[in-house]
């Protein structure tokens, strides 16, 4: 008499545990992009907070360092030791604000452009070369789940 082997059928995962399961990921996601960021601000010489400030004037233009302080939740003495360092690299200038003379502006420098766009140039290497080879939704849907999830992040840290 021969034995059948016996597989044991796999559970179904509930809805609840797909949505864990996808914001597990997400999770996971965001911790490999700070290492990412992380390991990126080291090799322009900077630290991870510089780099975000850096990446926040690329975005948004030139920048108050009030107005910078207040997004990145830094005190002005912080926020000031933190623009010594990236302006003494070269990649922000200080200058006058024509809106307010009692205030700076934060302008990002050619260096400053160049550096976060190499950045950006290396996590979308990674990510395209990654995302090439995964079969699933188009494109623009998954393009606009992130962003949909991203605006969902964002207005729930405004409540």
């Amino acid at each position: 008499m021969t034995a059948i082997a016996m597989t044991p059928e796999k559970p179904q995962m509930t809805e609840r545990d797909q949505l864990r399961a996808i914001t597990m990921g997400l999770r996971h996601l965001i911790q490999t992009g700070e290492g990412f960021r992380n390991n990126y601000a080291k090799e322009l010489g900077l630290g991870t907070s510089d780099l975000v400030a850096l990446g926040y004037v690329h975005k948004h233009g030139p920048t108050p360092p009030g107005e910078m302080g207040a997004w990145m939740g830094m005190t002005s003495g912080t926020i000031t030791a933190l623009l010594d360092r990236i302006e003494k690299a070269g990649f922000v200038v200080r200058s006058n604000n024509p809106a307010d003379r009692r205030s700076l502006l934060i302008r990002i420098t050619p260096a400053g452009r160049h550096a976060m766009e190499w950045v950006y140039e290396q996590f979308d290497n990674a990510l395209e070369d990654s995302l090439a080879t995964i079969p699933g939704p188009p494109i623009d849907q998954l393009a606009s789940i992130l962003e949909h999830l991203s605006q969902a992040l964002e207005n729930h840290g405004k409540q």
